[in-house]
């Protein structure tokens, strides 16, 4: 196990370096600004993360064996972008917290969805196609009426 910190608590700065069990992590830390960047290697678990918490926007990347994901936030809008590959499983969604509005776009193996949710007003529009299977779905949950295309 190894370990090398610097920390200067008046201006509250920090930098550490770390392995334990093979477990390397580098961080950078500013707490009067908030600022934070870190690099981390778990396992064969990658991660590299840029936050800043006044302005409450963070910027991440991460590499989880066969996963991989990068993400950029905005949280004082609430606004969200991520893209996700996890094995042959493929995700892009876009977020909107405020309006509680949803795109999002997978793909696993060959299976393809598209989906839009208005979720204050409990709107769905889904589009699907699972190898040879095709679906549209339109639902309003409050008057619970639906309209559903499908071809298999």
């Amino acid at each position: 196990r190894f370990g090398v910190n610097f920390r200067d608590r008046n201006i509250r700065f920090g930098v550490n370096f770390r392995d334990r069990n093979k477990r390397s992590g580098v961080s950078l830390r500013i707490r009067n600004t908030i600022i934070r960047v870190s690099l981390r290697d778990k396992n064969m678990r990658f991660g590299v993360s840029l936050r800043i918490r006044n302005t409450r926007f963070g910027v991440s990347l991460r590499d989880r064996n066969t996963i991989f994901r990068v993400s950029l936030r905005d949280r004082n809008i609430r606004f969200g972008v991520s893209l996700r590959i996890r094995n042959t499983m493929f995700r892009v969604s876009l977020r909107d917290k405020n309006m509680r509005f949803g795109v999002s776009l997978r793909i696993r193996n060959k299976r393809f969805w598209v989906s839009l949710r208005d979720r204050n007003r409990r709107f769905g529009v889904n589009f699907r196609d699972r190898n040879i299977r095709f679906g549209v779905n339109f639902r309003d949950r409050n008057k619970r009426s639906g309209v559903s295309l499908r071809i298999r």
